[in-house]
């Protein structure tokens, strides 16, 4: 459920660094082994943002009024990161060539309970949008292969969906399979805003969602441990019975 971080590691935001890397040593090092051979060394310097690649953000990223009691990296209780998976299919509205920009909606999530049953408590919930086949795709994916945000368009979370997860408080975490929580064509960063202020934190950029069962899979989120971090980077799996 993570896409592999390199130099072509899909970014949008102007001030949002892309990754690269400086070789720090490679090649023959002193270390010579007991039996007189030579031992192969190499390491790596690199630079990347907090938002980049399968991410996790945490709530202090966005919100009204300053920064408020809102959560840093190493402020989300360790328990947030595993949770049941819900995973809500939005791919047959999200199109994008008719409805680039949708908002999966409250709607959308009270149709998965009439389906499945009620949602857990601690649950992680993922929009799955289909977006996922665009990925390596700038112009596809995020709606432009330049870093103009104004230009952007992708699927995501509406800010009614995003309201009603807070106000219902059994959802920890939220991740869609897009560049962002929000829709591309927004400028007002609400779906985030609205989880934020609950402090429900939301992953990016997710991977594989369409391998995912739409119940009694669990989530696994493993943030880089920034301290002070308003994201991080993060490896994100998920096991599930199959039943074989």
């Amino acid at each position: 459920m993570t896409y592999l971080i390199g130099e072509k590691t899909l970014t949008y935001y102007p001030r949002v660094n892309r990754y690269t890397r400086q070789v720090a040593f490679r090649g023959f090092s002193d270390y010579d082994q007991p039996d007189g051979s030579k031992t192969w060394g190499e390491g790596w310097n690199f630079n990347i943002s907090e938002h980049a690649g399968t991410h996790i953000d945490a709530p202090i990223h966005f919100g009204k009024n300053g920064t408020g009691n809102r959560w840093y990296i190493e402020d989300i209780p360790f328990e947030r990161f595993i949770g049941p998976a819900v995973v809500v299919d939005v791919s047959d509205k999200a199109d994008i060539d008719t409805n680039v920009d949708y908002g999966a909606t409250i709607e959308d999530i009270q149709e998965f309970e009439r389906q499945f049953g009620a949602i857990p408590s601690g649950a992680i919930l993922l929009i799955y949008t289909g977006w996922g086949r665009y990925w390596g795709d700038p112009l596809k994916y995020v709606g432009t292969d330049t870093r103009d945000v104004k230009l952007t368009h992708f699927p995501a979370l509406s800010p009614e969906a995003a309201q009603w997860i807070a106000d219902d408080g059994r959802i920890v975490g939220v991740g869609v399979d897009t560049v962002s929580c929000d829709a591309g064509s927004r400028r007002d960063v609400a779906a985030h805003v609205n989880l934020f202020e609950k402090n429900i934190y939301c992953l990016e950029n997710v991977a594989n969602l369409e391998q995912l069962p739409q119940k009694g899979a669990t989530i696994y989120v493993m943030p880089m441990p920034i301290k002070g971090g308003s994201g991080a980077p993060s490896r994100v799996y998920a096991t599930w019975d199959d039943g074989q």
